[in-house]
């Protein structure tokens, strides 16, 4: 395992606000909790695949989204924000 893999395996937070990002694909950090994704250029998810199991709140705000497709495996998520999206349907979840 590379060295910065190494140093991400603890990461239980992430903020990656106001960074332009356009798709979230799957994260290297297995022990996410918080993650904050506001006001990016947001318009695709794809947490397709298993891995993400801690992640127990999310927030996207100020994004692209249309839906919510890409979320199905977020099994912990208690608490999900998307203030200022474009989602018209709730299925994908």
């Amino acid at each position: 395992m590379s060295e910065t893999k190494q140093q991400l395996q603890f990461l239980t937070t992430v903020d990656l606000s106001g960074n332009k990002l356009v798709k979230l694909r799957p994260l290297l950090s297995r022990k996410l909790v918080d993650v904050i994704f506001d006001n990016n250029q947001i318009n695709e998810l794809d947490f397709s695949s298993k891995g993400h199991d801690t992640i127990t709140r999310m927030s996207l705000n100020g994004n692209q989204l249309c839906d919510l497709k890409g979320l199905m495996n977020l099994r912990a998520m208690e608490e999900l924000s998307m203030n200022n999206n474009q989602v018209k349907t709730l299925e994908g979840i």
